[in-house]
């Protein structure tokens, strides 16, 4: 499956957002990594926005994986065990029933766009720090 990827919106940005600027000067015209960092300006985020230059690649199974998740399932430190179903850039992240819940118990279902998303809603639900 080939690699999707989107134009953000400027209130997309924070540090530590992930995503790629194109690298125009010969001979690369190449798309770079970047992170967001405290260093890059709202006019200079607003640049790249208006040429083009920037893109972020679309939540996909390989970034689950590099965040931890093994074939749909995250052991956190304290034991407790996450399962993730991602469909269509909807996402539905569950505790997984353990003795003391009689249930699974559903902590977030909607849409994620892309890896740093799900990051961050790993840090609100406590999955990661």
């Amino acid at each position: 499956m080939e690699t999707q990827y989107y134009t953000p919106i400027i209130k997309e940005f924070y540090v530590g957002f992930e995503c790629e600027i194109l690298d125009a000067a010969p001979p690369e015209n190449d798309w770079k990594q970047e992170t967001i960092g405290k260093f890059h300006s709202f006019e200079l985020l607003s640049k790249w926005l208006d040429a083009g230059e920037i893109r972020v690649k679309c939540l996909d199974e390989q970034d689950i994986i590099y965040l931890g998740w093994h074939d749909n399932l995250f052991l956190d430190k304290d034991g407790y065990i996450y399962r993730i179903e991602h469909i269509n850039g909807k996402v539905l992240i569950y505790k997984i029933m353990t003795a003391a819940h009689k249930q699974d118990m559903v902590l977030f279902l909607g849409n994620i766009k892309n890896k740093s998303e799900l990051k961050r809603i790993m840090q609100m639900l406590k999955i990661i720090e």
